[in-house]
Protein backbone atom coordinates (compact mmCIF):
# COMPACT_ATOMS: atom_id res chain seq x y z
CA UNK A 1 0.00 0.00 0.00
CA UNK A 2 1.26 3.46 -0.90
CA UNK A 3 2.01 5.80 2.01
CA UNK A 4 -0.73 8.40 2.20
CA UNK A 5 0.44 11.95 2.66
CA UNK A 6 -1.33 14.58 4.73
CA UNK A 7 -4.60 16.12 3.58
CA UNK A 8 -3.78 19.70 2.56
CA UNK A 9 -5.84 22.65 1.43
CA UNK A 10 -4.68 23.83 -1.98
CA UNK A 11 -5.69 26.14 -4.79
CA UNK A 12 -5.68 25.44 -8.51
CA UNK A 13 -2.84 27.28 -10.21
CA UNK A 14 -3.67 26.19 -13.75
CA UNK A 15 -5.38 23.37 -15.58
CA UNK A 16 -5.49 21.88 -19.06
CA UNK A 17 -7.13 18.61 -20.13
CA UNK A 18 -4.14 16.31 -19.66
CA UNK A 19 -3.03 17.76 -16.31
CA UNK A 20 -3.31 20.44 -13.73
CA UNK A 21 -1.31 21.94 -10.93
CA UNK A 22 -2.35 23.15 -7.51
CA UNK A 23 -0.38 25.14 -4.95
CA UNK A 24 -0.45 24.68 -1.20
CA UNK A 25 -0.26 27.99 0.69
CA UNK A 26 2.92 28.19 2.74
CA UNK A 27 4.71 25.42 0.83
CA UNK A 28 7.05 25.76 -2.09
CA UNK A 29 6.56 23.87 -5.32
CA UNK A 30 3.50 22.94 -7.30
CA UNK A 31 1.55 19.71 -6.88
CA UNK A 32 0.88 17.83 -10.12
CA UNK A 33 -2.72 16.58 -10.49
CA UNK A 34 -3.06 13.81 -13.09
CA UNK A 35 -6.37 13.53 -14.99
CA UNK A 36 -6.88 9.96 -13.74
CA UNK A 37 -6.93 11.27 -10.16
CA UNK A 38 -9.56 13.86 -11.10
CA UNK A 39 -11.69 11.21 -12.84
CA UNK A 40 -11.31 8.80 -9.93
CA UNK A 41 -12.76 11.44 -7.61
CA UNK A 42 -15.60 12.42 -9.99
CA UNK A 43 -14.11 15.73 -11.07
CA UNK A 44 -13.90 16.75 -14.72
CA UNK A 45 -11.67 19.78 -14.40
CA UNK A 46 -10.21 22.38 -12.10
CA UNK A 47 -10.72 26.10 -12.40
CA UNK A 48 -7.94 28.57 -11.55
CA UNK A 49 -8.44 29.72 -7.98
CA UNK A 50 -10.64 26.74 -7.08
CA UNK A 51 -9.92 25.42 -3.58
CA UNK A 52 -9.47 21.68 -3.07
CA UNK A 53 -8.26 19.15 -0.54
CA UNK A 54 -5.32 17.09 -1.82
CA UNK A 55 -3.21 14.27 -0.54
CA UNK A 56 0.27 14.17 -2.00
CA UNK A 57 3.26 11.90 -2.34
CA UNK A 58 6.74 12.82 -3.46
CA UNK A 59 7.49 11.07 -6.71
CA UNK A 60 10.53 11.08 -8.99
CA UNK A 61 9.36 14.33 -10.64
CA UNK A 62 8.13 16.11 -7.51
CA UNK A 63 4.85 16.27 -5.61
CA UNK A 64 1.89 14.40 -7.11
CA UNK A 65 -1.71 14.34 -5.89
CA UNK A 66 -3.01 10.89 -4.95
CA UNK A 67 -6.44 12.14 -3.90
CA UNK A 68 -8.38 15.34 -4.59
CA UNK A 69 -11.71 16.64 -3.33
CA UNK A 70 -13.53 19.92 -3.74
CA UNK A 71 -13.74 22.05 -0.64
CA UNK A 72 -17.47 22.14 -0.42
CA UNK A 73 -19.06 25.01 1.44
CA UNK A 74 -21.87 22.61 2.23
CA UNK A 75 -19.90 20.12 4.36
CA UNK A 76 -21.79 21.13 7.53
CA UNK A 77 -25.10 20.75 5.63
CA UNK A 78 -24.12 17.27 4.42
CA UNK A 79 -23.14 16.22 7.94
CA UNK A 80 -26.47 17.38 9.35
CA UNK A 81 -28.68 15.83 6.62
CA UNK A 82 -30.67 12.83 7.82
CA UNK A 83 -29.13 9.56 6.71
CA UNK A 84 -30.74 7.65 3.88
CA UNK A 85 -31.94 4.16 4.89
CA UNK A 86 -30.03 1.43 3.09
CA UNK A 87 -27.40 3.74 1.62
CA UNK A 88 -24.75 3.13 4.30
CA UNK A 89 -21.59 1.07 3.87
CA UNK A 90 -20.81 -0.43 7.27
CA UNK A 91 -17.61 -1.59 8.95
CA UNK A 92 -15.18 0.49 6.86
CA UNK A 93 -11.80 0.80 8.57
CA UNK A 94 -10.55 4.38 8.70
CA UNK A 95 -8.09 6.65 10.38
CA UNK A 96 -8.47 10.23 11.57
CA UNK A 97 -6.45 12.40 9.23
CA UNK A 98 -7.26 16.00 10.09
CA UNK A 99 -9.45 17.91 12.53
CA UNK A 100 -10.82 21.31 11.53
CA UNK A 101 -12.18 22.84 14.76
CA UNK A 102 -13.05 26.11 13.03
CA UNK A 103 -15.35 24.45 10.48
CA UNK A 104 -16.62 21.78 12.88
CA UNK A 105 -15.61 18.62 11.03
CA UNK A 106 -12.80 16.11 10.67
CA UNK A 107 -11.44 14.19 7.70
CA UNK A 108 -11.15 10.42 7.96
CA UNK A 109 -9.10 8.46 5.43
CA UNK A 110 -10.66 5.20 4.21
CA UNK A 111 -7.88 3.16 2.57
CA UNK A 112 -10.11 0.24 1.54
CA UNK A 113 -12.34 2.67 -0.39
CA UNK A 114 -9.29 4.68 -1.48
CA UNK A 115 -11.15 7.80 -0.41
CA UNK A 116 -11.83 10.17 2.46
CA UNK A 117 -14.97 10.95 4.44
CA UNK A 118 -16.04 13.89 6.56
CA UNK A 119 -17.14 13.40 10.17
CA UNK A 120 -18.92 15.65 12.64
CA UNK A 121 -16.68 16.52 15.61
CA UNK A 122 -19.40 15.63 18.14
CA UNK A 123 -19.64 12.12 16.66
CA UNK A 124 -15.88 11.65 17.07
CA UNK A 125 -15.92 13.11 20.61
CA UNK A 126 -18.60 10.61 21.67
CA UNK A 127 -16.44 7.77 20.33
CA UNK A 128 -13.29 9.11 22.04
CA UNK A 129 -11.65 9.42 18.64
CA UNK A 130 -10.99 13.13 18.24
CA UNK A 131 -7.19 13.13 18.55
CA UNK A 132 -5.32 11.88 15.44
CA UNK A 133 -2.32 10.96 17.61
CA UNK A 134 -4.29 8.59 19.86
CA UNK A 135 -7.46 7.60 18.03
CA UNK A 136 -5.87 4.73 16.08
CA UNK A 137 -8.02 2.75 13.65
CA UNK A 138 -11.71 3.55 13.44
CA UNK A 139 -14.64 1.43 12.34
CA UNK A 140 -16.90 3.69 10.29
CA UNK A 141 -20.31 3.50 8.71
CA UNK A 142 -20.27 5.87 5.75
CA UNK A 143 -22.87 7.30 3.42
CA UNK A 144 -22.48 9.01 0.07
CA UNK A 145 -23.95 12.51 0.23
CA UNK A 146 -22.75 13.74 -3.18
CA UNK A 147 -20.16 15.00 -3.70
CA UNK A 148 -18.97 13.82 -0.26
CA UNK A 149 -18.70 10.67 1.82
CA UNK A 150 -20.00 11.27 5.35
CA UNK A 151 -19.25 9.23 8.48
CA UNK A 152 -22.58 8.40 10.13
CA UNK A 153 -21.35 6.10 12.94
CA UNK A 154 -17.89 5.49 14.30
CA UNK A 155 -16.18 3.42 16.96
CA UNK A 156 -12.57 2.88 17.86
CA UNK A 157 -10.89 -0.36 16.75
CA UNK A 158 -9.40 -2.07 19.81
Amino acid sequence: MRKIGPMLEAECKWFSRPKGFVVVPGRSGDVFVPMEILRKHNMRELKPGQRVWVQVVRGPKGLTATSIHEIADNIRDALQRPQTPGKIKTGVIGELLRVDETRGFAIVTLPELDDIAFADLDLLREAGALDPATSGKLICDVESVPPLLVVRRVSRFH
